[in-house]
């Protein structure tokens, strides 16, 4: 058997931590924002913000990853303060 180096356990941490916070979220996410903001550009294009919301989740991983990944009370003020955050208008 391979000895097993600390970058590759890193490495599968936060990929397994990512992938669990991006299914966990996205689709109630997907559901507030098109409730929310029905003409907003990333409500008609669900594809883009997937593609620009797993990207961008990766930067807030270390912070807030294992809470949403693991505790709904967690997940659920997460995609409300996202979707808040995402529909409030600039004045």
């Amino acid at each position: 058997m391979e000895d097993i180096t600390l970058l590759q356990v890193f490495a599968a941490c936060w990929i397994t931590t990512w992938y669990l916070t991006v299914v966990r979220t996205w689709k109630l996410i997907k559901h507030n924002v098109y409730l929310q903001a029905p003409r907003l550009t990333m409500s008609n294009k669900p594809g883009l913000h997937f593609f620009v919301y797993s990207l961008s989740i990766n930067l807030m991983l270390p912070f807030i990853g294992f809470q949403v990944c693991f505790s709904d009370d967690m997940r659920d003020r997460w995609v409300i303060a996202y979707v808040n955050a995402f529909t409030r208008k600039n004045k």
